[in-house]
């Protein structure tokens, strides 16, 4: 599973709670076993037991609400209008992205956002096509966590919050600077209100939708859904924050369960 089909759905919920963001969390998966308990805290995860509660709860609203209205949206949505609408939240992220990429000093990436932006929402009639992407310049992620991370401040401790999901202190921190930098966050017109809580439902079944296989995965093959959302976290988030793009491609996908076999099992062997 890479990094990016574990947190969509994470990222999604971030948007439901703080009203439409650019930054990047995580899901909220299986409960584990009661027997997968650690016996001791993990090192960086000093709130484990109540993040474990808070991962179960995440589950539980997940199965009873999210995903119902994610497969909603699929099954009356045709799939070009679903595109175009994941399109248009994708370019709507696009000026906070920016302002991250320049507060790294990332020139190039911020001017490729810029070039993005400017593209998508004339060309690409207010970001509902992605003619950039088909020009050679793909969207990519940036949030002021990783701002903060990219200047020595460390993640601090693993977090797993409700509507958000695994995160840090320095990331929790980072998403609230990122609401206040959205241009939506902050813009007063008419109908404004109706538009952002629009922007949150979509993206949150926009995100719960792509990140359906890799949750059935997860559950079906992590022996501790808890742990390995937490180990597959830690390690995209820091090739986020200091490794490249080409790094953080390269995490391994989470192959999905064999399927069983077809064949009737064989009598036993006669005495």
């Amino acid at each position: 599973m890479r990094r990016k089909s574990v947190i969509r759905f994470g990222a999604a919920a971030a948007c439901l709670a703080l009203g439409g963001c650019a930054t990047v969390a995580g899901p909220p998966m299986a409960t584990p076993p009661s027997n997968a308990a650690p016996a001791q805290v993990t090192a960086g995860d000093p709130f484990e037991g109540l993040n474990r509660r808070l991962f179960g709860f995440g589950q539980a609203f997940d199965r009873s609400f999210i995903r119902p209205l994610a497969l909603g949206y699929e099954r009356r949505a045709p799939t070009p209008l679903r595109r175009a609408i994941h399109n248009l939240l994708q370019n709507a992220d696009e000026p906070v992205v920016f302002v991250n990429d320049v507060l790294q000093a990332r020139f190039a990436p911020a001017a490729h956002t810029a070039a993005r932006f400017l593209g998508n929402t004339t060309v690409g009639l207010g970001g509902l096509f992605d003619p950039m992407a088909r020009a050679g310049a793909p969207h990519h992620d940036n949030d002021f966590g990783a701002t903060l991370g990219r200047y020595g401040f460390g993640p601090g401790p693993y977090l797993f919050l409700p509507l958000i999901g695994p995160t840090s202190g320095r990331d929790a921190f980072g998403a609230g600077v990122d609401y206040v930098v959205d241009p939506l966050s902050w813009l007063k017109f008419r109908h404004a209100k109706t538009i952002g809580l629009a922007r949150t439902a979509l993206t949150l079944a926009d995100a719960r939708l792509e990140a359906e296989q890799d949750l059935q995965t997860l559950e079906a093959t992590a022996v501790d859904p808890y742990a390995t959302v937490r180990a597959v976290h830690r390690q995209s988030r820091a090739l986020e924050v200091n490794g490249t793009e080409d790094e953080l491609d390269a995490l391994p996908e989470l192959s999905p369960p064999p399927a069983p076999s077809q064949e009737a099992p064989s009598a036993a062997p006669k005495p």
